[in-house]
């Protein structure tokens, strides 16, 4: 056995203190309430990246800046489906339609 961990209180002792410089005592956790203040703002602006999003939530004061990563809104936004380009339209297409004329020819037979 090692002689490193043979004292597991000194262990957990360092464990814990490595999670406590990693969480630098802010909860990254939304509350349900910030999900859904922020799902009802993507809505708003479906069409935005993930990234202008996250910066707009800044500048606008919804989420204060270093307390919530992007990731963490990456992550609920994915959740929910609502990252991604949105399917632009397309152009509409009739059926025996060409750019140029003579390209097709029809007969009856």
């Amino acid at each position: 056995m090692c002689k490193i961990f043979a004292d597991c209180s000194g262990f957990c002792t360092f464990f814990r203190n490595v999670c406590t410089l990693l969480d630098r005592g802010h909860s990254r956790r939304l509350s349900p309430d910030d999900e859904d203040h922020i799902l009802a703002l993507r809505k708003e602006h479906p069409t935005m990246p993930v990234t202008v999003f996250y910066e707009h939530l800044i500048e606008q004061g919804e989420i204060p800046e270093n307390h919530i990563s992007y990731f963490t809104i990456y992550r609920l936004l994915k959740k929910y489906n609502l990252v991604g380009k949105e399917i632009l339209p397309m152009p509409e297409r009739k059926r025996f339609a060409y750019d140029q004329i003579n390209e097709l020819w029809q007969g009856r037979l």
